[in-house]
């Protein structure tokens, strides 16, 4: 965590990211919303903000996440 984040502040973050993903480690930044993240061609702290944004509109599209379109 980040030393500028109060430790109250630091506990509760902490407590919500474990309830919500199920983890507690660094790989649970890379968790999405339904636990899709295979879905996507590498891990989503790896990606650009550009194909996050492709992915999530291939996702809406019905596409598969790492085709890239323009």
């Amino acid at each position: 965590m980040d030393k500028t984040v109060p430790p109250g502040a630091a506990i509760l973050l902490d407590f919500i990211r474990e309830t919500e993903v199920g983890r507690s480690d660094r790989a649970s930044y890379d968790v999405i919303c339904g636990h899709n993240q295979a879905k996507l061609p590498k891990p989503l702290t790896a990606m650009t903000y550009g194909e996050i944004v492709d992915a999530q509109a291939n996702r809406r599209a019905g596409r598969p996440a790492d085709v890239t379109h323009e």
